[in-house]
């Protein structure tokens, strides 16, 4: 889907580019000029292609009624109902409202926020489905599950490059003066 490829396109972008600001206060991170506006820009159109990704999941699974047992037009309370039945908040409801939440953030605060969309390609995934239930030995479940762990992984990086680049001690060997570094220590 679009989404997952820009998705991709903007954690490969500040994976990249995003460099360690000297103040650590400093949520933002240093970087050249032409990857803020191409960050910026895809991320437009990830919000935009996530608004979609929304209204057709709130779209799709909406039953109005269309007769009752009476042969009788359905009443103004049945199709209410139908609506309520599609908002109310279950998991995926929830899930698609911080999904569309997380393209707005990540817009607003430099990217950081697209992560959580790498989870998007499980969503759908058998495998992954059959994964959370359950691991099994088959080589192809566990390789899914190695890429979900690579972007939990991925998501701490993130954290931890905004939040506690001070905490990290080079004298150790653990380093966090950019974006990759910070990936290398995390999965170290």
């Amino acid at each position: 889907s679009a989404v997952l490829y820009l998705t991709l396109i903007i954690n490969i972008i500040m994976l990249a580019t995003y460099d360690a600001p000297d103040n650590f206060e400093d949520l933002v991170a240093d970087r050249p000029k032409w990857a803020g506006v191409v960050i910026y820009v895809l991320g437009a159109m990830h919000l935009t292609a996530a608004t979609f990704v929304c209204i057709e999941y709130f779209i799709s699974g909406i039953k109005i009624p269309t007769e009752t047992k009476s042969d009788e037009p359905p009443s103004t309370l049945d199709r209410v109902m139908g609506f309520v039945d599609r908002w109310w908040p279950s998991t995926l409801s929830l899930y698609h409202l911080l999904f569309w939440a997380c393209s707005l953030l990540g817009l607003v605060l430099y990217g950081y926020f697209f992560c959580f969309h790498l989870f998007h390609f499980s969503l759908n995934n058998d495998v992954l489905g059959r994964v959370f239930k359950a691991i099994t030995s088959s080589g192809s479940q566990l390789g899914w599950l190695a890429l979900l762990a690579l972007v939990i992984i991925y998501m701490f990086t993130l954290f931890a490059f905004a939040f506690m680049r001070h905490s990290f001690n080079e004298d150790d060997g653990v380093f966090c003066n950019d974006m990759f570094q910070c990936s290398v220590s995390m999965v170290n």
